[in-house]
């Protein structure tokens, strides 16, 4: 089977296209910015100490990158007729008694394959609890620089997986959720 090299102007259309709910993505991965830059210094070389930090402090494993899917369940749901974004974690260690959300527009530009998002409303669901909180726009979305939003820079967007460079450099990589 021969790959076809990636379509950024089919990008926006298959992150959120496809009717009127838009599309679901499953953070599956994400790296941070060190882990980033040290792959591309294809630094191979790892120090005893590394190993005993990433085993006694998994947190700290986001240096190098790490598979989330099995610790938390963090969707984001892009819809293009009303570019809206949502983006939330839903289960935290299987357990759904806390959930956190963000909701608000999100732009796209074609040229990078970068979208920027700005919340305006952000709820926190406690088990039975929910709070749901206005984030006060002091200038309209469509008035901020793309520059000085939070974004993400998207290399691949198919049918089956996203993979997108954040603004503080690092890297994640989301599933397509079924419909």
């Amino acid at each position: 089977a021969q790959r076809t090299r990636p379509n950024p102007s089919q990008f926006l259309q298959a992150l959120g296209g496809g009717g009127g709910n838009g599309c679901r993505w499953e953070l599956a991965y994400v790296a941070g910015k060190p882990a980033v830059l040290d792959a591309r210094r294809r630094r191979g070389v790892e120090s005893g100490v590394r190993s005993l930090e990433r085993l006694l402090l998994p947190w700290t494993r986001l240096r190098d990158g790490i598979y989330v899917d099995s610790y938390v369940s963090a969707v984001q749901k892009f819809d293009v007729e009303t570019m809206e974004n949502r983006n939330g974690v839903f289960r935290v260690l299987g357990s759904d008694f806390f959930e956190t959300t963000v909701n608000g527009p999100f732009s796209w530009l074609s040229r990078g394959s970068i979208c920027a998002f700005r919340p305006t409303v952000a709820t926190f669901k406690l088990g039975p609890l929910r709070l749901d909180q206005a984030i006060p726009e002091e200038v309209p979305f469509e008035d901020v620089p793309m520059r000085e939003l939070p974004f993400f820079k998207f290399v691949l967007i198919d049918d089956v997986v996203a993979v997108a460079m954040g603004r503080s450099g690092s890297v994640a990589i989301w599933t397509r959720m079924p419909e």
